[in-house]
């Protein structure tokens, strides 16, 4: 009797354990389930501001992309030929050629009659200011003076006097004639090339200097 309740113990264990292992695992939760990786959204990028061109440093601008005119450009042109102007009207007195920075022959006004043009002489783009002696239609016009804006500051590179003129040629070549004592006279050329003088070649023929039409000072400056 004792095997056989032992026997149909047994027998309902392995029953139950069948049982178990045929049933279907529970499914897991909605919440419990692996997220599938989300897919990255490309956004549009937006394209940095291009970089502004450089500015030519001969013409300074107020703002980024605004051109100064050119009116202001040669304020300093203007400013110095009404300075010179009025001591020439005036005798000197109250300021001097060397104050101003310009050639000592404009005092003697009674040998000379001074004026000054406005020119490209290099065909860069940028008038030069020169300052020199009016003459007969025809005679080489003799510089005495030439400023420049290669930027934003005037330079002077050529300055002379009676005895240390200057003359322009054509493609913006310039003659320095230094005289000494008795009839010794030296010619150099030079070119003109960013509001200063490098050394170019020229001849000694002086039917090639230019005649310039110089404005008498006390004329409208530009």
């Amino acid at each position: 009797m004792r095997k056989t309740a032992l026997l149909c113990v047994l027998c309902l264990a392995l029953f139950l354990s069948a049982c178990a292992s045929s049933s279907p695992q529970a499914a897991l939760p909605a919440s419990a389930a692996t997220p599938e990786p989300s897919v990255p959204v490309l956004e549009t990028q937006v394209p940095l501001p291009a970089t502004p061109s450089a500015l030519p440093v001969s013409a300074p601008a107020k703002d980024a992309g605004e051109t100064v005119p050119e009116s202001d450009i040669y304020a300093p042109y203007r400013e110095l030929i009404e300075r010179v102007e009025q001591g020439v009207r005036d005798g000197w007195t109250e300021i001097t050629p060397e104050e101003l920075g310009v050639s000592d022959v404009f005092k003697r006004t009674e040998n000379l009659k001074p004026g000054w043009v406005r020119l490209d002489i290099n065909g860069d783009g940028r008038d030069e200011l020169l300052f020199g002696e009016i003459v007969e239609d025809g005679e080489a016009s003799v510089i005495y003076d030439i400023f420049a804006l290669p930027g934003d500051q005037l330079t002077h590179p050529v300055t002379g006097w009676e005895f240390n003129r200057w003359y322009l040629l054509e493609g913006g070549r310039l003659v320095n004639e230094v005289s000494g004592t008795g009839y010794d006279l030296s010619r150099t050329g030079y070119g003109f090339f960013n509001g200063s003088l490098v050394p170019a070649k020229i001849t000694s023929d002086r039917s090639e200097y230019l005649h310039l039409s110089f404005e008498s000072f006390g004329a409208p400056a530009p």
